[in-house]
């Protein structure tokens, strides 16, 4: 195998096992790298899974909170609502001229069926004009109406004077020009303006119930019998009209509906607890709820009253059945005490679709931790799908660098190899080529020198005997042999020194080859 071919193996696998080498440490330090990465996903898997576990319930939990805020203003608003109905009514109670809209027709009527009998007594014949007044005052006297049938009528004069009072006989016969209510009006002076002037009209004042003492708000109604300069009059007492208008306020609140199914109601309870009045369980009307509790055990009624009494508003959570249902669901109210009724007004909204909403919350999240679980697990396997592909990457990279780096090392080293050994050794190679031509020259001329001195030898043997006279030719013969005798030794000596420069050269190549080949 030439030197040169050796020369460019030993380099080319020297690269190759650099090669094998660097592959081998990068193939490991990816598969480490991605080791790494995997494990370190995994172990942060948990945590973050936990995080997104731990927000979801916060998220759960604050959905929740905004979901009930938003229905509490909703029934807060609701109630509102209600209120007014009552705060209408309860001014309406209080306004004579509202009074007077709603009784206008009822005292009118009422009064009216009294003049008629005045009117009929009145063209009776056979009787005295003392007489006709006297039966019309007993008439009259006796007349009731009104839902308890306690409204009645009254008579006085033009001057005034009381003619007749069903409740308060001991004012028959008195001159009432001086009768003043608690706020100091002449009430009956009043009555008689009004009929003076217009012939009939309504008059608002203070007078006691029948049966009391303590003066009540009332409005009357009075109209004058011309005939007789009588005034006729009757009227309602503003307590009787404000039940009448909380009954009336109450049948608008029982009717009034709202939500999504617009089944959502008020009730009205006292303060007692009594329950006024409930839309869908009218059994309730009237019963002491003291003692009404929920499935829990919550009395429900004594917590609307206590809220209201310490805040006047405020909410209450409580089970109870939905309407057309005997089995109670969590339900929240707001309730708001009306204070110049005594009345707790309120109204609630069942949470059960806050529940059902809340669990379908839970299960996005459960779908966002499997999704990101999914996620995670998909990483690992991209990951891992990533250093097998930068493992062959590396491989075909660290290959194809080598394959480069190999040829041009190798070229170099051809080139080098060429100039720093082959041509050095060529030129030993010349150098033994002339030695050994030298020795070979050398070597003819002794064997010729040897040759010429054994011819010459025979020759002087033999012409001995011949002549001695040519002793002195013979004598020039022999020094001019000695000469070449001479000149041969001179001749082994040069092709010594020859050997031996050449035996030096192969000398040194052995070393530079041993070198080479370390």
């Amino acid at each position: 195998m030439r030197i040169n071919t050796k020369i460019m193996l030993l380099v080319a696998s020297g690269l190759i096992l650099i090669s094998a080498v660097i592959g081998f440490f990068a193939v490991w330090q990816l598969n480490r790298s991605g080791k790494m990465a995997v494990v370190q996903i995994e172990t942060l898997l948990p945590a973050y899974l936990n995080k997104i576990r731990a927000d979801g319930q916060s998220q759960i939990k604050t959905f929740r909170e905004e979901l009930i805020a938003r229905k509490k203003e909703y029934l807060k608003s609701q109630v509102q609502t209600a209120i007014g109905v009552l705060e209408k009514a309860y001014d309406d109670a209080h306004n004579p001229d509202k009074l007077m809209a709603v009784y206008k027709d009822l005292l009118q009527n009422a009064v009216n069926t009294a003049y008629s009998v005045l009117v009929a007594v009145e063209k009776e014949n056979g009787l005295s004009l003392e007489e006709k007044q006297q039966k019309a005052a007993e008439l009259i006297k006796a007349l009731r109406y009104g839902p308890e049938n306690k409204d009645y009528f009254w008579i006085n004069d033009m001057h005034p004077t009381m003619v007749m009072h069903p409740y308060k006989a001991e004012l028959d016969g008195k001159d009432l020009s001086g009768f003043k209510d608690p706020n100091g009006k002449k009430l009956f002076v009043e009555f008689v303006n009004v009929c003076k002037e217009k012939g009939k009209g309504f008059v608002d004042y203070y007078w006691p119930k029948y049966g009391a003492e303590e003066p009540q708000p009332k409005l009357s109604y009075v109209k004058l019998f011309a005939p007789w300069n009588w005034v006729i009059g009757s009227g309602v007492y503003m307590e009787v009209a404000e039940a009448k208008l909380q009954a009336n306020s109450a049948a608008i609140i029982q009717n009034l509906r709202y939500g999504p199914e617009n089944k959502d109601y008020f009730w009205i309870n006292d303060m007692h607890p009594t329950m006024i009045m409930h839309p869908y369980k009218p059994e309730l009307n009237g019963k002491d709820l003291s003692e009404s509790k929920d499935p829990n055990g919550k009395k429900l009624f004594v917590e609307f009253v206590k809220t209201c009494r310490q805040k006047g508003e405020g909410f209450v959570d409580y089970s109870w059945p939905k309407y057309g249902a005997d089995k109670a669901q969590p339900k929240v109210s707001f309730v708001k005490l009306f204070e110049k009724w005594s009345w707790v007004i309120g109204t609630g909204m069942y949470i059960d679709d806050i529940d059902t909403l809340v669990e379908g919350r839970k299960k996005e999240i459960e779908n966002s931790v499997a999704a990101a679980t999914n996620e995670m697990k998909q990483k690992i396997v991209a990951i891992k799908t990533d250093i097998q592909s930068n493992i062959k990457r590396v491989l075909l990279i660290i290959g194809l660098v080598t394959l480069i780096v190999l040829a041009i090392i190798l070229a170099v080293s051809y080139f080098f190899a060429q100039i720093s050994i082959t041509r050095p050794v060529k030129r030993i190679i010349d150098r033994l080529n002339r030695g050994a031509d030298q020795v070979a020259a050398a070597s003819g001329q002794i064997t010729g020198a040897s040759q010429s001195l054994a011819q010459g030898s025979s020759q002087q043997a033999a012409s001995i005997e011949e002549s001695s006279a040519s002793l002195e030719e013979m004598a020039s013969r022999t020094k001019r042999n000695a000469q070449s005798a001479s000149q041969a030794n001179h001749l082994m000596k040069e092709a010594g020194i020859v050997v031996n420069q050449a035996n030096d050269s192969m000398a040194s190549l052995t070393a530079s080859m041993e070198d080479i080949s370390k």
